[in-house]
């Protein structure tokens, strides 16, 4: 067995959730509620979301608040 989604972009990965970014601002602004940490205001999430979707690469503090899109392997047969 291997696994997959290790090399699959955080847009394809939301995708496949069947989630749009709204509700992943939603999540992370969830998070960051129950860990008592502020984020910058929605137009600007939305604008660092965008980007890590584009490759560009996120801060652990914000790596931490993606519940459910970090890379989790898939059995693959």
């Amino acid at each position: 067995m291997t696994t997959a989604t290790s090399a699959m972009p955080l847009k394809e990965l939301r995708a496949a959730r069947g989630w749009t970014q709204a509700k992943v601002l939603v999540l992370l602004e969830a998070a960051a509620a129950r860990r008592k940490v502020s984020l910058p205001a929605r137009a600007s999430l939305k604008a660092m979301l965008s980007r890590w979707e584009n490759g560009a690469p996120t801060s652990a503090f914000y790596a931490h608040l993606r519940p459910g899109l970090r890379r989790q392997p898939r059995l693959v047969a």
